[in-house]
């Protein structure tokens, strides 16, 4: 079982988005990572059913996506960057409309479900406020509620916690955990800029650069794969100036001695120890190729 995407590509006035995109995503928390201009969101679009690839075909659970989107749109939940409401309605309103476009004809139903995704996303308290009352990690929370309304099996999440406060980003994750442990066949597909994210959720990740496919595996692979690149270097503080002049730097912390500093590089600095990276280390470097 798995979603099939073979050969997408996509054009816009001649500019290529996406250049020949072929994956194999199975159930869990896939992550996709790139750069602004990346390709991420026309993929998202295309995988949410908004748009269509200028080439290609993709295939859920057996079913052609793009010539059968209506078999997939009741079971799919979709959160995009920028969400749209309707200021003047309630929250309770507000999913209620929604809930109809799913042909939820029962009251009793549909109340039942706002309840329970209201009280996920931690807005039951406020679900009678008009939405134009709401702060904006309070909209944030209430786009992902109405993703998670029809129980999706295939849930699309476009830089889901752009705006959200740190508590609210691990509620979030909380959330989608929460997803996949209920159900071991779902899908759930995350394009985001903070790889942090990616790192607590993903057990699948795919890099785009450009419209083009540059990796796609486990986070643990793609850590291996970028090994010793990156160094632990300390020195006091006159020192530190130097060592950014020569190197790039990724992280500093306080210590004993001065500044412990994290550089990229492919020659190890003097007195310097390998530092098994983490997703975003290994990211940058990979993103900056090869460095002196």
């Amino acid at each position: 079982m798995a979603l099939i995407l073979q050969n997408i590509s996509k054009q816009y006035n001649k500019k290529t988005a996406l250049d020949q995109i072929n994956l194999a995503i199975t159930p869990g928390i896939f992550g996709l990572i790139g750069p602004n201009g990346a390709g991420k969101t026309s993929l998202i679009n295309i995988l949410a059913t908004i748009s269509s690839p200028t080439n290609g075909n993709i295939y859920f659970h057996d079913t052609d996506l793009l010539k059968n989107p209506e078999k997939i749109r009741p079971t799919l939940g979709y959160l995009p960057q920028n969400f749209g409401f309707y200021p003047n309605m309630t929250a309770v309103q507000f999913l209620d409309y929604l809930l109809l476009f799913y042909r939820a004809n029962s009251p009793t139903l549909r109340k039942k479900q706002i309840e329970q995704v209201l009280a996920a996303v931690g807005l039951s308290e406020v679900k009678n406020q008009k939405l134009k009352t709401y702060s904006g990690g309070m909209i944030r929370r209430l786009g992902i509620a109405q993703a998670f309304l029809n129980d999706p099996k295939l849930l699309i999440v476009d830089e889901p916690t752009a705006g959200l406060d740190p508590e609210e980003r691990i509620r979030f994750r909380q959330l989608l955990k929460g997803l996949i442990q209920n159900d071991s066949e779902r899908f759930v597909i995350i394009s985001s800029h903070i790889i942090n994210d990616i790192s607590q959720l993903a057990n699948q990740i795919a890099i785009l650069k450009t419209g083009n496919l540059l990796f796609s595996g486990t986070p643990a692979k793609f850590i291996e794969l970028n090994q010793k690149k990156i160094w632990e270097v300390e020195v006091d503080s006159s020192e530190a100036a130097v060592l950014q002049s020569k190197y790039h730097i990724l992280n500093t912390f306080a210590s004993a001695k001065g500044i412990r500093c994290h550089v990229f590089t492919n020659q190890p600095p003097t007195d310097s120890k390998p530092v098994h990276p983490d997703l975003e280390g290994a990211y940058f470097a990979f993103m900056h190729g090869e460095v002196a």
